[in-house]
């Protein structure tokens, strides 16, 4: 009988998104747009979300990425944390995970796959890259609540 600790299925989590990346397809005309890099690690992220401005929601997320399997399974994970979530749900789901990986208290219940970067706390240069579609995502917002 095989005996798996919390690590070793955050693991296999973590590769599991690295290996089928969740929605990747091409986007439309309709998807706001941004590009973000992170210059400590060479992570590489555009970023593409649908916005169903009528129900005050994420109707889509896709994405293109290059970089460490921290930041593509983080950015995997997030795109399907965020789907179909309204601004103060992924207001509260984007400051859990934050808090999660800085090492502050959070809700697990929040975070689906997401939990399995908790360990990140402890590799502070790998930080970034857990949180680079993060970052990407409240620019969108961002960007799109100032026109």
């Amino acid at each position: 009988m095989s005996y798996f600790n919390d690590e070793q299925i955050y693991r296999e989590i973590i590769i599991d998104h690295v290996k089928n990346p969740r929605n990747i397809k091409k986007p439309t005309d309709n998807y706001k747009k941004t590009y973000l890099k992170n210059p400590s690690c060479g992570d590489e992220l555009t970023l593409y979300v649908l916005f169903d401005e009528t129900k005050n929601k994420v109707k889509d997320i896709t994405y293109k990425v290059s970089g460490c399997s921290i930041c593509c399974s983080s950015v995997s994970m997030m795109s399907e944390l965020l789907i179909g979530k309204t601004n103060d749900e992924i207001d509260n789901i984007i400051d859990n995970f934050n808090n999660m990986v800085m090492g502050n208290e959070y809700n697990l219940e929040l975070l689906g796959d997401a939990v399995s970067l908790k360990g990140i706390v402890k590799v502070p240069p790998r930080i970034k890259c857990a949180i680079l579609g993060y970052k990407a995502f409240q620019k969108i917002v961002g960007e799109n609540h100032a026109k």
